[in-house]
Formats: structure tokens, sequence, C-alpha cells
């Protein structure tokens, strides 16, 4: 996995699945032994060759990468050749992911050939697991869009904020979830560590209580 919260993740989960099971984790000053039955490790550490070099190339019976979008990347696709992904009859390999698509239109069936099981949001509602969503519109009648930058075939953070200030965004935001949401907890997603302040305040000022928080903040 590339995050430090995903490969603490899969090892809790492996461990809470069979209890007796060893599983050790290759990160960073963290490393795992051959004595373990499953290993997660990031691929940050395993892009090291002293790192990999650790481990046989044949150590491992099947290799699982998550958010497997990412592995047309160079440090994913080294990882997969040294462990014999790609060899016929080689490790076998699974790729997973929610996002079976890429924001720069690359296929990913230069990796992946097969997708050998797939669950659509609307089969999921369909048998309970998720709730039948709806959208509810708050337009911002002054937000212009057309002065929003774009990079990547996104928006970028920095024009979209310029542009969300303008417009008075948090108020808006606090309107709408005194409207529509007042019951029930929410969380509001923006573009930006200082827009996501400023829907704090708002909200804070329409009497809710609410927290900003975001990717760099300390996970204690």
């Amino acid at each position: 996995a590339h995050r430090k919260e995903l490969v603490e993740q899969a090892a809790t989960k492996l461990q809470a699945i069979d209890p007796g099971i060893r599983v050790g984790i290759d990160m960073a000053s963290r490393r795992a032994d051959g004595e373990c039955r499953a290993v997660v490790a990031s691929v940050q550490t395993l892009a090291s060759q002293k790192r990999i070099g650790r481990w046989d190339r044949d150590a491992f019976s099947q290799v699982i990468v998550d958010e497997c979008h990412h592995a047309l990347a160079k440090t994913y696709r080294d990882i997969l050749d040294y462990f014999r992904c790609f060899d016929s009859g080689g490790t076998k390999t699974l790729g997973v992911t929610a996002t079976l698509a890429r924001g720069d239109d690359k296929g990913l069936g230069q990796i992946w050939p097969e997708v050998a099981y797939e669950r659509s949001i609307l089969e999921m509602v369909a048998d309970g697991f998720l709730v039948r969503p709806k959208g509810i519109s708050a337009p911002l009648d002054s937000l212009d869009m057309s002065k929003v930058a774009v990079a990547h075939g996104d928006y970028t953070a920095s024009s979209l904020e310029e542009q969300l200030v303008a417009a008075k965004f948090a108020e808006a935001v606090a309107t709408a979830y005194r409207e529509y949401a007042a019951d029930r907890p929410g969380i509001v997603f923006t573009p930006t560590v200082a827009t996501a302040h400023m829907a704090v305040d708002a909200l804070r000022a329409a009497g809710f209580k609410a927290e900003a928080v975001w990717g760099d903040m300390d996970s204690i």
C-alpha cells in the first residue's frame, strides 16, 4: 500500500480475522521477517533496493496491491517485477481498488489484464449495503467557475479556494446544513485546509459543533 494508514489498517484487519497468524509490517523502521504468515509493506519502503533485497524473489505465494490503479507507476512496476508477478506461472497477483480508472485516462490493462470481480454502487444499494443516495443542490449564485483554473483534468485547489471565498461559500454551507441536515452528523469536503477552517467557523457561528481535519494532522 502507498500510505501508512492503509498499511496499518490492513495489518490490523488481517490480525483480527485470524489472531493466530503472525502479521508483519515492512515500513520505514519497522521490519518484517520470513516467520510472518502475512507481510504488509509500504510501496515507498519496497522501492528501496536495499529493503526489497532482504526478500527472496519467490518469498511470497501471493502479492496483493491496494489502490491498484496506481500500479502504472515505476515504483509499483519494479516491485511487481522483482517478485516475478509478471512472469508466466510466477507469483499470483491481485489488485484491489474502488477507483478502477485514472485521471490521466491511461489504461490499466497492461498491468491488470482481467477484472476478476466488481461491485457497482447501484448493486450495493440494491443489496442493502449502501443507502439510496439523495442529492440536494445548494447553488452559489455568485460562484464563477469560468475563473477556476484547470490542471491535469481537475480544478486547481488554490483557484477554487479563491472563487469559493469570493462567493461566501462558508455561510452558504452553514445555511444549507441548518436547513437539510441539522439533526444528523455531516462531513463537509473542501479543496484546501483554509476553506475547511472557514467552513468550521461558519458552522460554529450557526450553533453547530465542528472541527477541521486534514491530511497532515498528527494521527494520535
